[in-house]
């Protein structure tokens, strides 16, 4: 039987419609966005004045003296607070004779830019998780052993819900305020929302009227209890990014990581603009109000929430064949830490060591 090659009646080309390649993160679940609200600066390096809420919160007993005296009242001042933008810049070469000679798809200056702009990301959310880390900036913290973790879902030993109750109760007694935000990793609450102690309290207290309920962030926020924490509040965090090393030798290494590490946050959000209530939340993204040049051929890469502080500077290149243009792709921002009190951070929540739950998405180190 002879088998017919209809190939070799067709010269292979490809398919100038679209590349291969994976779709941009939801902005508003990455911390630099969602936990540190963008705020610009005018300046690189700034200060703002810190109240002494110690002394604000402290008694202070109103008597009349025998001689008719009575306390003068007056407020203090801790000092300032001050943040520190550094300048970040990722280069792009764009060849003249490469990016005229080369496939529709690939549109190559474009996709330079988002490389660039995809790593810039990158390193905003491991600063902002960097310091959110770091129980020395985040003093309101509690680290769980193992047994006591919020995927050890069928341990005694483990209350996600107390913990949660503790983190967002602590927040309002310092501040004032509800919780706004509980940032759990997506894969970690997949695993919690399977908790024996959770299920039952949710028929105990819900009255669901089933043992093996379907827990979701609505059924969360009513066990914490609405007068801690505002609708909405619990969020799950799927920002990831690959943690190896760089270079061509690099192309098919994977390793897959949170930059939060197996940790849960929960915060009252800062309200940017000096308008009121932005003294009581947890921080604000600073950026340099003057870098403000949009992306200009992506539709995708915008000046839009979350991109404040990103800015393309273009001159020209004459080391290449044929000339062409060098872009600056700078990135202008830093997390600014301005109330402590505001958030609580729950470390080692998830057990970093199940591989076959994680893989390695809890494995990074800052």
């Amino acid at each position: 039987m002879t088998m017919l090659n209809f190939n070799s009646r067709h010269v292979r080309k490809t398919d100038t419609r679209y590349v291969i390649s994976r779709s941009d993160w939801n902005y508003q679940n990455c911390a630099s966005v969602d936990i540190f609200p963008a705020d610009p600066s005018p300046f690189q390096s700034d200060l703002v004045w810190e109240e002494d809420v110690l002394h604000l919160m402290r008694r202070q007993q109103a008597v009349v003296g025998p001689d008719g005296s009575f306390p003068v009242i007056n407020y203090r001042m801790r000092g300032t607070r001050q943040w520190d933008i550094p300048l970040q810049v990722y280069k792009v070469i764009n060849p003249n004779i490469e990016d005229q000679t080369t496939d529709p798809p690939q549109t190559p200056l474009q996709r330079r830019q988002r490389t660039a702009w995809f790593k810039a990301r990158i390193e905003r959310e491991i600063q902002a998780w960097t310091l959110l880390r770091d129980p020395a900036q985040i003093t309101q913290n509690v680290t769980l052993s193992a047994g006591q973790r919020l995927d050890d879902i069928h341990s005694s030993s483990s209350d996600p819900m107390a913990i949660l109750r503790l983190a967002c109760r602590r927040i309002k007694e310092r501040t004032g305020r509800k919780v706004t935000d509980i940032y759990i990793p997506e894969a970690g609450y997949l695993q919690m929302c399977r908790h024996d102690q959770i299920m039952r309290e949710a028929v105990n207290k819900l009255n669901l009227g089933s043992d093996r309920v379907t827990i979701n962030n609505n059924i969360i926020e009513r066990l914490i209890d609405d007068s801690l924490i505002e609708p909405g509040a619990v969020k799950t965090f799927n920002m990831i990014f690959n943690d190896t090393n760089d270079g061509p030798a690099a192309t098919d290494q994977e390793k897959f990581v949170y930059p939060c590490g197996p940790m849960v946050f929960v915060q009252t959000r800062a309200v940017p603009g000096g308008t009121g209530g932005n003294d009581y939340g947890l921080g604000l993204g600073k950026y340099l109000d003057i870098v403000k040049s949009a992306m200009p051929n992506d539709p995708d890469i915008q000046i839009v929430t979350g991109n404040e502080g990103f800015g393309v500077y273009e001159a020209p290149e004459y080391n290449i064949a044929g000339h062409g243009t060098q872009q600056q792709i700078l990135s202008a921002w830093a997390p600014f830490l301005q109330q402590e009190r505001a958030g609580f951070a729950i470390y080692n929540a998830f057990n970093s060591a199940d591989t076959a739950n994680y893989q390695n998405l809890f494995t990074f180190t800052p």
